[in-house]
């Protein structure tokens, strides 16, 4: 369950990563799908915009899987030490994060998605030529 939990968050957090791109101006709002939402900046809605929602969830979130705690299982690797053990694991986790973001980001929530991310970068790098 715990899984879950972690993919919904990088999900909204990956929705919050666009909008605040869109919002500096470094990428396209018609490339993606509308699903944000803008508020007077000056109304008392003002924290009720799509950023600020996206925060909001992505803070009950954590509470939720910081509140519910469930033991992550570790990727077992025979013959090596706890500290090596903890590395891989580490970059394990980091890797899938930012696998699943780049697929929430440039797949999920694009107008057009861009298949090549569907793969892990560092595959895709390789069987690119």
């Amino acid at each position: 369950m715990i899984y879950i939990w972690l993919i919904l968050l990088i999900a909204v957090l990956s929705y919050r990563e666009v909008l605040h791109l869109i919002q500096r101006g470094s990428w396209n709002d018609w490339d993606y799908w509308n699903v944000f939402w803008y508020t007077e900046h000056n109304s008392m809605w003002k924290d009720w915009d799509s950023f600020h929602f996206a925060s909001g969830l992505a803070v009950l979130i954590i509470c939720v899987i910081v509140l519910n705690p469930e033991p992550i299982y570790q990727i077992q690797i025979d013959a090596v030490s706890d500290t090596i053990n903890e590395a891989v694991n580490i970059i394990v986790y980091w890797l899938a994060i930012h696998w699943l973001r780049n697929i929430f980001m440039h797949i999920i929530f694009k107008r057009k998605p861009e298949w090549k991310y569907l793969l892990p970068q560092i595959i895709y790098n390789l069987f690119r030529k």
